[in-house]
């Protein structure tokens, strides 16, 4: 078994690595004057299973062709098996039509991923479970909500609810709860105008707050503007809630929207290290990856 990292997950990779007591390898990379990029896989991967770790955070189109190369120089190089490792997969909130006229865009790209060679794929907290059925190879859909309950669990008070962002978050919250020891739990309605993003949160959705409530925890599978987590702790606040933490799996944190949800005077902001954080508090994944490595060796 050979394990490489891609450009985009270096640290994770590491981490994995090391749980599994084996190597983090690296590709070597030339980008031409145009553009184009070389990928080129020094060491040899004849027969072995090589692990590629490689999420696809911003700029996500390029991470998408580097991944799609690397998955090729592997195979060419005469590996057996090609697992993808892809944390955080770009895309999958395009997992269906919206409005007329437009791509489901995750779908081709699947296929590409597939076409390149991709023997397995693992991720994690894929924004749908449709994701799933859309793969021709084996995928194993991971989730961090075991890591956040632990750490919910360890903090929270017997006056704390757990909230969903959006009414789409309903499964999600339940199986959070469950882990929770059956927290009590709501979900916020939003509204987003499809044609300009325009984002409006108007109520709670599902279940009540009650009035000894202190505490609330937002759980979300990613954070990207932060709009949908900005608005719904906004809303927590105008209902007398002082102390709210948000827990996403994927930090992908476009713009300024670090800077936003901090002042939100959230208590705490945890994101996992599907995508690269150098300023966030960070729970890692690694082990739960790891583990699933180890399990089909």
């Amino acid at each position: 078994m050979k394990l490489f990292a891609g450009e985009a997950s270096q640290h994770l990779a590491q981490r994995i690595a090391e749980s599994m007591g084996v190597r983090a390898s690296m590709f070597e990379e030339y980008i031409f004057p145009d553009g184009e990029r070389r990928v080129r896989i020094v060491e040899r991967v004849v027969g072995e299973h090589v692990i590629i770790v490689q999420s696809t955070p911003p700029p996500v189109d390029m991470r998408y062709l580097q991944t799609l190369l690397y998955i090729d120089a592997a195979k060419r190089s005469g590996s057996s098996q090609v697992t993808l490792v892809m944390p955080y997969m770009g895309y999958m909130r395009q997992d269906h039509v919206f409005l007329d006229g437009e791509a489901v865009s995750i779908i081709p790209l699947i296929r590409s991923l597939e076409a390149a060679g991709a023997d397995r794929v693992i991720s994690l907290d894929m924004h749908s479970v449709k994701i799933e059925e859309m793969f021709h190879v084996p995928i194993v859909h991971l989730s961090a909500l075991p890591l956040f309950a632990r750490e919910i669990t360890a903090m929270s008070s017997s006056r704390a609810v757990l909230v969903s962002p959006d009414m789409g978050g309903i499964g999600r919250i339940e199986r959070l709860s469950d882990l929770c020891g059956g927290m009590p739990y709501v979900a916020v309605k939003k509204n987003r105008d499809l044609h300009d993003g325009t984002l409006s949160v108007s109520r709670l959705g599902k279940g009540e707050i009650s009035s000894d409530i202190q505490e609330a925890y937002i759980v979300d599978d990613m954070i990207a503007s932060g709009g949908t987590i900005i608005e719904a702790a906004k809303l927590l606040r105008d209902m007398g809630i002082a102390k709210i933490s948000v827990f996403a799996t994927h930090g992908v944190c476009v713009a300024d929207a670090k800077t936003r949800l901090q002042a939100v005077g959230l208590q705490r902001l945890v994101v996992t290290d599907t995508i690269e954080q150098s300023d966030l508090d960070t729970l890692s994944v690694a082990e739960s990856i790891a583990d699933v490595i180890r399990s089909s060796s």
